[in-house]
């Protein structure tokens, strides 16, 4: 159910080929019952998992509920068009990509009409699909410079480079794995930074300048390697502020298939904490 403490509003916003997404908005309510407009809040932008070919704004529903009523943030949950076998050969990388660095845009243009103020924090984020893409954009909006910037990422468990180079997916026991995961987004994905974050080590800027991350690691995930390399080149390499959980002896996305463990629970609970902290790395 809706929480009492929480305004929920659906919207379709354009993107750069004429067609329209669904974004859903979250704004905290005063103990009135009004949508709370008084200060301004934090702005939080979600994108959903789903391996970029299923998925939607659902999935991330509960998180944007939760930091509206907790963290007083107002949150805009972006739907994008996946690689969706009925939709193919129309909707293919980068269209995610594209749709996503869209939808940001446009939450950064109109955050003072819902209510929120980037400047006590921007912060963007995503699980699985949804993390690669908070990773992706967190550089575009760097080298893009976006205004008003992004302060902080949370990227949970998400696909960072490719499927080729990755140490677990290259064993022959995960030879089928890997070969599903190409066959389905229809694409060699190898070069292209804008669906492996790691390119952007490549190039002159590397990955300095991005805001700080929290991430989290499922210890029995095959994308594992990933997090963890990742989180030392950010914070080794490019000197960005990091903080990790790890769930050592779980899977991927094990607290949305089980959310009745216990660790599902301290899961959701280290979410909102790590987003709170996001949220201070803002403050001056």
């Amino acid at each position: 159910p809706i929480p009492k403490q929480v305004h929920e509003e659906e919207r379709k916003i354009r993107v750069r080929d004429g067609t329209e997404i669904k974004i859903r908005i979250y704004r905290p309510m005063t103990e009135g019952g009004d949508k709370d407009s008084t200060a301004g809040h934090p702005l939080i932008v979600m994108f959903h998992e789903g391996g970029f070919s299923m998925g939607d704004l659902t999935d991330e529903e509960v998180n944007c509920r939760v930091f509206s009523r907790d963290l007083r943030a107002v949150c805009v949950n972006m739907d994008y068009r996946e690689d969706r076998v009925e939709l193919a050969p129309e909707v293919q990388f980068p269209t995610w990509s594209n749709d996503s660095w869209d939808a940001l845009q446009w939450a950064a243009q109109n955050a003072r009409s819902f209510g929120a103020d980037p400047s006590l924090g921007f912060v963007i984020g995503g699980a699985s699909a949804g993390g690669n893409i908070t990773a992706v954009l967190a550089h575009l909006a760097r080298d893009g410079g976006l205004s008003p910037p992004l302060t902080g990422q949370r990227i949970s468990q998400p696909p960072r480079c490719n499927p080729n180079q990755d140490p677990i997916l290259t064993t022959r026991s995960s030879a089928e794995t890997r070969a599903r995961y190409q066959a389905l987004l229809q694409t060699d994905l190898n070069d292209s930074p804008l669906q492996v974050p790691f390119h952007y080590g490549a190039l002159e800027s590397g990955h300095h300048g991005v805001p700080p991350v929290y991430l989290q690691v499922c210890g029995l995930d095959p994308l594992r390697h990933e997090g963890l390399i990742y989180e030392r080149m950010l914070r080794g390499e490019a000197g960005v502020a990091t903080r990790v959980d790890v769930y050592a002896g779980y899977g991927h996305g094990f607290w949305s298939n089980w959310p009745e463990l216990p660790r599902s629970r301290e899961f959701v609970e280290d979410t909102v904490k790590g987003v709170a902290w996001l949220l201070e790395q803002s403050k001056p």
